[in-house]
Parts: C-alpha cells; sequence; structure tokens
C-alpha cells in the first residue's frame, strides 16, 4: 500500500527536481509557444456558432434535447451511457462524460464546452513532452511538443466541441506510462495512468483500438518477460474488463459500416494518403516532412522502432480497415496516429541536430509554417460540412422585434444542408418564442409545402447571411408575396439581411423598427 510520505517523496524527486539552465531555458520556450498558440486560438472559442457535430456532443452529454432546446436538468452519468447507447452509439461514451462533468461546473454553453477542448489541447501537448523525454530524452520531447502545439490541423480542434485533444492527450499518456512501467522505474502514478489512459482512449473513439495494437504487439515480441511484462498484462486485461460493457454496441457499429465502402464521400486510400501529407506538412507537402521523417529512421533502440513501428502500423491498419468497411469520410480520424508521428517527427529533428543540422531551426520552420498558415486553414478547412450560420447575430436582430403570431425563415446556403441546422436553430432562437425555420435546400418546392410551414403567421421574416449566396431567396420571395404585403428591408446587426412581410401594411411598421422600403 502506497503511503502518503512515498507520494510526497516521489513528487519531490521527479516533478520538483532541480533542472539544469538549458532544460528550464527549453521549457520556458515551450511555454512561449503554448502562449503564442493560445493568442490566435482563444479567440475562436467563440467565434461561431455550433456545428451539427457539436450539437451531437452538447447532446450525448445532455446539454440539449432532441428538439434543441437547451435542458434544466442534465442528464446524470447513467442517463448519458442509455442515450446514447439507443440514439448514437456512432462514439462511446467517453467523452460526452468529462463534458457533462465539465459544464456541470462551468455552464452549459458553446464557449464552455470548447474551453474543456482548448484546456485538453494544452495538456496533450504537455503530456507529450513528457512522453517525448522518458522514451528518448528533453530534446525529443520538446521537439515533438512544439510541432504538436503548432499543427494547423490539430490546432482547429482546440476550439471544437468533439473528442480529438482528449484522444490525442490520452494516446500521449499510455505511450508514457507504458514505457515508463517497462523501462523505467514504475510507480503507482504510472500503473494508474496506463490503465486509464487505455480504457479512456477504447471509451473516446472507436479506431483508437488500432493505435493499441502496436503497443501490444511491441509488448508481446519485444517487451522483457518480468515482473513488469505480467503487471503490464493484468492492466491490460482490467482495461478490457472495464470496456467489456460497451463491447456489444462497438460490435453492433462496426456491423453497420462494415461493407460500406460503395457509400458516397468515402475516402480512396490515395485520398487519404494526398490529404494526410498536406495536414501532416502544413500543407508544404514532402519538402517539410521529408527530411525529419527520413532522419527519424536512422534512430537506434527499441523505443525509436516502437513509435517508428508504431505510426507506419497504425496507418496501415487505418487504411485496410477503411478499404474494408469505407468508414473514413473525413480526414480528422487520422488523429488516432498523431502521437506517434510527431514523436516520429522530434525523432527526426534531434537525429538532425547530431548530423550537425541546426534542430531548432528545422522546427522553426515548421512551427512558422503553421502559425502563418492557421488563418487561412481556419477559413478553407472542411467550411462545406461545419460553415453554420451567424445564429448569434440573427437572435440579436430579431430579439427586440419580434410578436406573437411571427414566423422566421433564414435560408441555407449551399452547400450546407439545411437539416444540420434543425436542430441548431432552436437552441439559439427558442427564447424568442416563435418557429424560426431554416429554408430546405431542395428548392423551389411545391407552393402549398411553404404554406405548411409558414403556417397561420401574421408576418414572415426572410433573413440570410450576407457574406453567402441565399438559396431560394426569389423562390421564396414569390411564395411570400402571393399571400403578404412586401413591409421592406429591416436594419438589422451586421452582416444580417432581414426582409419582412405581412398580412397588412399596418402590421409594418411599429414604432421600434427601421424599414428601408
Amino acid at each position: 500500500m502506497t503511503r502518503l510520505s512515498d507520494v510526497v517523496k516521489y513528487t519531490r524527486s521527479t516533478i520538483l527536481k532541480p533542472v539544469s539552465p538549458l532544460t528550464r531555458a527549453n521549457l520556458w520556450f515551450l511555454v512561449g509557444v503554448l502562449l503564442v498558440v493560445a493568442w490566435g486560438s482563444i479567440p475562436m472559442l467563440n467565434a461561431d456558432a455550433l456545428w451539427f457535430d457539436e450539437w451531437w456532443s452538447l447532446f450525448n452529454a445532455g446539454g440539449v434535447s432532441y428538439e434543441g432546446v437547451p435542458l434544466a436538468q442534465p442528464l446524470s452519468l447513467l442517463e448519458i451511457w442509455r442515450q446514447i447507447k439507443a440514439v448514437d452509439p456512432i462514439h462511446p461514451p467517453g467523452y460526452s462524460f468529462l463534458l457533462a462533468t465539465w459544464n456541470a461546473l462551468t455552464g452549459w454553453s458553446p464557449f464552455s464546452g470548447r474551453t474543456l477542448s482548448f484546456l485538453l489541447g494544452v495538456l496533450s501537448v504537455a503530456m507529450i513532452y513528457r512522453a517525448g523525454r522518458t522514451l528518448f530524452g528533453h530534446s525529443v520531447g520538446l521537439w515533438a511538443a512544439v510541432i504538436l502545439a503548432t499543427s494547423a490541423f490539430y490546432r482547429h480542434y482546440w476550439h471544437e466541441m468533439r473528442m480529438y485533444t482528449l484522444l490525442v492527450g490520452l494516446h500521449a499518456v499510455v505511450l508514457w506510462a507504458y514505457w515508463q512501467v517497462m523501462v523505467r522505474r514504475p510507480h503507482i502514478w504510472a500503473l494508474l495512468a496506463l490503465v486509464v489512459g487505455m480504457a479512456g482512449l477504447v471509451y473516446t473513439q472507436y479506431l483508437t483500438v488500432l493505435a493499441l495494437v502496436p503497443l501490444g504487439l511491441f509488448h508481446l515480441v519485444w517487451g522483457k518477460k518480468g515482473r513488469a511484462w505480467w503487471v503490464v498484462n493484468g492492466i491490460g486485461l482490467v482495461a478490457v474488463a472495464l470496456y467489456l460493457p460497451w463491447v456489444e454496441v462497438a460490435l453492433g457499429m462496426f456491423t453497420a459500416v462494415n461493407g460500406g465502402s460503395t457509400r458516397d464521400g468515402v475516402f480512396t486510400t490515395a485520398h487519404i494518403l494526398e490529404q494526410a501529407l498536406a495536414i501532416a506538412s502544413q500543407g508544404k507537402g514532402w519538402a517539410i516532412l521529408a527530411p525529419l521523417v527520413l532522419a527519424s529512421l536512422w534512430a537506434r533502440g527499441r523505443a525509436a522502432a516502437w513509435i517508428i513501428g508504431s505510426w507506419l502500423v497504425t496507418l496501415l491498419l487505418l487504411l485496410l480497415i477503411n478499404a474494408r468497411t469505407g468508414m473514413f469520410i473525413h480526414i480528422r480520424y487520422v488523429l488516432v496516429d498523431w502521437v506517434p508521428l510527431c514523436l516520429v517527427l522530434g525523432l527526426g529533428a534531434e537525429q538532425l541536430k547530431r548530423w550537425g543540422i541546426p534542430a531548432w531551426l528545422v522546427v522553426l520552420v515548421w512551427a512558422g509554417a503553421g502559425l502563418w498558415g492557421y488563418p487561412q486553414f481556419e477559413a478553407s478547412y472542411n467550411r462545406d460540412a461545419r460553415w453554420t450560420l451567424p445564429w448569434s447575430g440573427i437572435v440579436a436582430t430579431l430579439a427586440p422585434r419580434v410578436v406573437a403570431d411571427d414566423v422566421a425563415l433564414v435560408h441555407v446556403p449551399a452547400p450546407l444542408l439545411h437539416w444540420t441546422q434543425e436542430r441548431i436553430a432552436p437552441y439559439y432562437t427558442h427564447s424568442l418564442g416563435i418557429p424560426v425555420l431554416p429554408t430546405p435546400l431542395r428548392l423551389p418546392l411545391a407552393r402549398t409545402d411553404w404554406i405548411g410551414q409558414i403556417g397561420p403567421a401574421e408576418r414572415v421574416w426572410q433573413l440570410y447571411a450576407t457574406d453567402t449566396t441565399p438559396h431560394g431567396y426569389s423562390e421564396l420571395q414569390a411564395v411570400l408575396g402571393e399571400r403578404y404585403e412586401y413591409c421592406g428591408e429591416v436594419q438589422g446587426v451586421a452582416g444580417i439581411h432581414v426582409d419582412l412581410y405581412a398580412k397588412t401594411m399596418g402590421q409594418c411598421e411599429p414604432s421600434f423598427y427601421t424599414i428601408t422600403p
């Protein structure tokens, strides 16, 4: 049994032990990098409205109803488990548990949920530094941490209410804890970290099991068969036992996607490799990636072979699983392989240093490409799928003006699909007390369909974001013109175009409106 004195002694000898001036300088350098990254990432936490997948994160955590209305009484962890299993088993419930706990303490808002992702992103950088330092030494840990922190692709998920920064952080925890237990001095914290990390990974995302396969192979083939080896076996069995309650759901999900390679939008192997190269090189291709990858192949030792093998084996398994199941519909799935990749690049930087090439210069080029290109990356990455409407501006425009029996129709621009906004709309607009309906993408609808949506409304608001092309605007305008008088354009907040229609002109101009006929 571990005594408190043992914990204090370990803390003093590891966490609080003195560091050399060079080590201290490098750590301050890493802190500086994190501050620069935070300066660019924090404004993104509340820059836009929820998108479709973030809404599901909030729903699965118990912060919103299926109709889109925020919940006054969030769900318990058991209720979250049951709801995800019944309604949305596409992801395991681990991240939802953490998000629910976090939001219970900080509040149920998109900003709060995204802040959790940001904090996990920072912690993942700290954890990959610790893993790299334990496996290869301080310098490799520093290079890997800087590479991870300045990856434009990874930074995107620092402000998205999804499980990906948790996934990356837990993967780094598992690599560190395994090596600490097997090769270095094992202690209670490493044992706990290994079991929590392994169970946490498979409860965060289904594909993470592929990242554990190389660890298992290394452990069985190259692991020294001593007491620590059997301890790790026991920890693995505990992690498996913890996952057993969800195994049936996981197998059901695999069966559901198996053979789905004919679905629209599935990535081919060539497409995966092409996009993976782009995001893994800050958009610069082999020119920035090849020197680090090739140099890493000269690294020696079991740890280097394990990490390089983990990166390649996990990537190969991802490609094989996709060829069999057709599950790759987004490049973000390669994040299950991101920690080994960053460690490989850190190994490459250290090997270049041994050859007399300044490692800091190579890493600086990488970091500069990521920091400089981050705004452009955010402006283009995944925009067709995740772009959302400026719901806060829409609410600010309508809130002082709407009355009972009004209806608002908000144009959803192509290629954004209207169904992605059908639950997000009431999340932001439920307080208005009127129906706010995203217009369908398939226009023109039959006249009776539009009349059915509008119902007996006395007035109808027609809105769209001015930085988009409003799909179906003229068709809807013609339908409204058949039943309503056109009041004119209403002055809204910046970026929102608003037209008002009413049954009679007398309903158009209450004193608090600004109308442009």
